[in-house]
């Protein structure tokens, strides 16, 4: 999807908010995230959001996605900032810690016996004014521009799939029973192979990452409208009680960063 951009801006600034909850049906919570910016932010960034929603059952999925996290962030903070950057920049540098994490979900499976656990993963980071994101998953993120709302990741999921090849209609596949098998995550293979991209920030700019447990119950339109309130706080709890509103089938977790 193309994104409207106006103009160029430098050292842009991240406001961010993090909310997680069980919901109404899982005993445990197996999301995972964070969300830091300012001076918690590592050097040479202005902000960090990442969601991770682990699988694998009993305490599995909440390894995986407790791995995943802490992995990218040790990663980020320990970064030698005169590291030589590869050709697709930041956002490559970012797909290539989701691999180190893989191996790392991989090791704590093998060590524990949970040789199924495993996790989607979305994380952003502000560098300059750019946005870089690296995914894997049916974990989202979103850019709200302009009152906007734009989906920057693609679902690796079966009705994903099934929908780009013409067999589902986006309609069913809100209903699909298949609707929650992805195709890929963390710690499933030894080898894995994210979806990594980047967009230029601006101003009042609003980004969302978020598990399937908000954007698989509360349809796109109402989620602009909440995050439209400005105060991304109250968009959180907002987002959240709406989930549980519409049945709080799974977990959810949501991180929101706002340009300032």
């Amino acid at each position: 999807m193309k994104i409207p951009f106006l103009n160029r801006n430098k050292s842009l600034k991240l406001e961010v908010a993090f909310a997680s909850d069980v919901g109404l049906k899982r005993a445990n919570n197996e999301d995972n995230g964070s969300a830091v910016s300012g001076k918690e932010s590592p050097e040479g960034t202005q902000g960090i959001l990442i969601v991770a929603d682990g699988m694998g059952g009993h305490d599995a999925g909440e390894v995986a996605s407790a791995v995943a996290v802490e992995s990218l962030l040790r990663q980020l903070s320990t970064l030698n900032q005169d590291i030589t950057m590869p050709q697709g920049g930041y956002s490559e540098l970012l797909g290539n810690m989701l691999k180190k994490a893989n191996s790392e979900i991989r090791e704590a499976g093998r060590e524990s016996g949970n040789h199924n656990m495993g996790t989607t993963c979305t994380a952003a980071v502000l560098s300059g004014n750019n946005l870089n994101i690296a995914h894997i998953g049916d974990s989202r993120a979103y850019l709200l521009r302009d009152e906007n709302l734009h989906q920057l990741t693609s679902d690796h999921s079966l009705v994903a799939e099934m929908v780009a090849a013409g067999a589902l209609t986006p309609e069913e596949a809100e209903n699909h029973p298949r609707r929650n098998v992805i195709t890929k995550a963390l710690g499933i293979e030894d080898t894995i192979e994210g979806e990594i991209s980047s967009v230029e920030l601006m101003k009042k700019d609003l980004i969302l990452i978020c598990s399937d447990g908000l954007h698989g119950l509360v349809h796109d339109e109402e989620i602009t409208s909440i995050l439209n309130e400005k105060n991304i706080n109250k968009s959180c709890d907002q987002l959240i009680n709406k989930a549980l509103e519409m049945g709080g089938n799974d977990n959810v977790t949501i991180a929101l960063g706002k340009v300032v």
